[in-house]
């Protein structure tokens, strides 16, 4: 099953991650808890997920 998960839920897990204990992501085949990955890695996840374009 695929689901996606919002820039908002990716930032909100970062910030109460005992809510999102089953938010898992896939990032070059590998697959892990978003809650356990390292902060840069989380913050790299962001980064790779969202576009701001310019205004």
């Amino acid at each position: 099953m695929i689901t996606v998960a919002s820039t908002k839920d990716l930032k909100d897990a970062m910030v109460h991650p005992e809510l999102y204990s089953n938010l898992f992501v896939r990032v070059g085949g590998y697959s892990g808890r978003f809650i356990s990955l390292p902060r840069d890695v989380q913050l790299d996840i962001l980064r790779r997920t969202t576009y701001e374009g310019e205004e």
